[in-house]
C-alpha cells in the first residue's frame, strides 16, 4: 500500500470523471478555464496488487472558513485490472457531496451526487488503441425536505467512446482519432428529478473555446483530430467538434456559459432561445507545440467556434474566436 496524503493530482480513466478539482486561482481579471488549479487537497491509499491496482481517495474540494458544516467532499475508490498487455478494465465508485449549495435555512440538505461506471480499454492490434467508458449518477438534488419538493431524485448518465490510431512506422509519425461523448440533459420544468449530467471533476476539453462557453452536461459531441510531427521537436495537431445538445428544448430555454471571463462575469446568459434545435456549434482548433529541451515546450493554439440553429440569431449567433500562447515547465 502507498499513502499519498497533501496536494496532489487525482486522475482516474481517461478523467471523464476526475481529474480537475476545478478550484479557482483567485486571481482577478482573468478566465477562470485558464486559471484553475487542478489540484486535490487529499488522501489517498493505493493498494498494488498486481495486475489489480485500488486506488481508495477522500479530498476536501471546498472548505469554508467560518461555517461548519459548509463545504464539498470528494470520497470515491477506484479500481484497475489488466486483463492482459491489451486490455484493462476499470470499474469506480465515487461520492461528491457538497453542503455549500446556496440553501441558506434549517431544512437544508447537501447535494450529493453518487457516480458509479466502468471503463473499458483495449489495443487490440498495434498502434490502434479505443476505449469505451459508461457511467450513472443518483442521489439527492440541492434543497429542502419535504413539505418542499425542492429536494429532488437525481438521474442522469453519460457515455464515450475513444478510438486512435498512430502510424508509428511512417515518417512524421501522423495520428489520427475520433470520439464521441453523450452527457444526458434535463427535462425542461420536471420538478420530480434531475437528469442533467453533473460534470463531477472531468478534465476533458472536447474543444477549447466550448470548454470556456459550454456546461460539461446536456451535450453531443463528435470530436475529430490529427497530428503529425513535420520537424522532430514540432508538432501541429487539429481538433473539430460537432456539439449538440443531448436534449432538445421544447418550451423555451436558458443557457449560461460555463466559466467567468473575468473571474466575475460570465462569458454570456442566453434567455429564450430557440425552440426544437438542438445544434450548438460547430468548433476547430489548431495547435503548433514546439519542444524546445526535454522539459520546456512552447505552444500555439487558434480557435474557431461557429454557433448553430439552437441560439436566437439577433443577440448569441455571433463567431468566437481564440488564440493562446503557452509554455509549459515540467519540473
Amino acid at each position: 500500500m502507498t499513502l499519498t496524503i497533501g496536494r496532489q493530482e487525482l486522475r482516474f480513466g481517461n478523467t471523464l470523471i476526475i481529474g480537475n478539482a476545478g478550484i479557482a486561482s483567485g486571481v482577478v481579471n482573468i478566465p477562470t478555464d485558464l486559471t484553475e488549479r487542478k489540484s486535490f487537497d487529499a488522501i489517498r491509499a493505493t493498494l498494488n496488487y498486481d495486475p489489480l491496482v485500488v486506488d481508495l481517495i477522500y479530498a476536501k474540494v471546498n472548505e469554508q472558513s467560518t461555517i461548519r458544516n459548509n463545504d464539498t467532499d470528494l470520497m470515491g475508490i477506484n479500481a484497475s485490472y489488466a486483463i492482459n498487455k491489451k486490455a484493462n478494465v476499470s470499474a469506480y465508485y465515487f461520492l461528491k457531496s457538497n453542503n455549500n449549495n446556496g440553501v441558506s435555512n434549517s431544512l437544508q440538505k447537501a447535494d450529493k451526487v453518487n457516480t458509479i461506471g466502468a471503463l473499458l480499454s483495449i489495443s487490440p492490434i498495434e498502434d490502434l488503441t479505443a476505449s469505451l467508458e459508461a457511467a450513472y449518477q443518483f442521489g439527492k438534488v440541492a434543497g429542502e425536505i419535504a413539505p418542499s419538493n425542492n429536494y429532488n431524485r437525481r438521474n442522469a448518465y453519460a457515455v464515450q467512446a475513444m478510438v486512435d490510431y498512430n502510424f508509428s512506422k511512417i515518417k512524421m509519425t501522423p495520428k489520427i482519432g475520433a470520439s464521441y461523448t453523450y452527457l444526458s440533459g434535463d427535462k425542461n420544468g420536471d420538478a420530480s428529478s434531475q437528469s442533467g449530467w453533473d460534470a463531477m471533476y472531468s478534465d476533458q476539453n472536447l474543444g477549447n473555446i466550448a470548454h470556456a462557453l459550454l456546461a460539461f452536461s446536456d451535450l453531443s459531441v463528435w470530436n475529430l483530430k490529427a497530428a503529425f510531427k513535420p520537424m522532430e521537436d514540432v508538432t501541429l495537431s487539429v481538433l473539430y467538434g460537432y456539439f449538440d445538445m443531448a436534449r432538445e428544448k421544447k418550451d423555451g430555454w436558458n443557457y449560461t456559459s460555463a466559466h467567468r471571463y473575468d473571474g466575475v462575469n460570465r462569458y454570456f446568459t442566453a434567455t429564450n432561445l430557440k425552440d426544437g434545435r438542438a445544434h450548438l456549434g460547430d468548433e476547430i482548433d489548431a495547435t503548433i507545440a514546439y519542444d524546445y529541451t526535454e522539459d520546456v515546450q512552447f505552444g500555439l493554439t487558434g480557435g474557431l467556434f461557429v454557433p448553430g440553429s439552437a441560439w436566437d440569431a439577433d443577440n448569441h449567433k455571433r463567431n468566437a474566436t481564440q488564440l493562446i500562447g503557452s509554455m509549459k515547465v515540467t519540473f
